[in-house]
């Protein structure tokens, strides 16, 4: 026994030194998961209104527009339902999620992944799922931020896959 052991553990070993790797995802939704449910965040999708990413209550807020991402190498490209096109950034320190045409010093559009379901990036060297939802002026609506220090903030976890009913 002990010496089946020892064959099968350098295959085990050798399996812990593979990268993780994103799955391919194209034309896909985002939907932000708070861990606890009298938050009000159990699902609702990520949408676009002027430039930024917001978590909507679609049977409060009409003014969103849904959005379609597709990883592309490490890029999230989004494209909305008029077919306008864009890149998710996060900021590079802390603030609003948003679209942009291009990456900056403080937009940063690369180094996102998946990881089962979830959504991450990893432009500090250590994956990170920093996603919160800040409450906003308007009921059910909150503004999608990065690495957020607003006590009012709602840890989110961004998924790729819509509730189930």
């Amino acid at each position: 026994m002990f010496a089946k052991i020892c064959h099968i553990l350098p295959l085990g070993l050798g399996a812990v030194a593979v990268a993780i790797q994103s799955r391919a995802t194209t034309n896909i939704g985002f939907y932000a998961y708070a861990s606890s449910s009298s938050a009000g965040i159990g699902g609702l999708p990520v949408q676009y209104i002027d430039g930024m990413a917001y978590v909507v209550d679609t049977a409060v807020v009409t003014t969103g527009e849904n959005v379609t991402f597709s990883l592309v190498s490490t890029t999230f490209a989004a494209t909305t339902a008029d077919g306008d096109k864009s890149l998710l950034y996060i900021p590079s320190t802390s603030g609003a999620v948003g679209f942009t045409s291009a990456a900056s010093e403080t937009k940063v559009t690369t180094k996102f992944g998946t990881y089962g379901t979830v959504v991450y990036n990893y432009h500090t060297g250590s994956i990170e799922t920093l996603f919160y939802a800040e409450p906003t002026e308007t009921t059910g609506l909150w503004q999608l931020t990065w690495d957020s220090d607003n006590t009012d903030a709602i840890a989110v976890a961004i998924k790729d896959n819509a509730p189930t009913s």
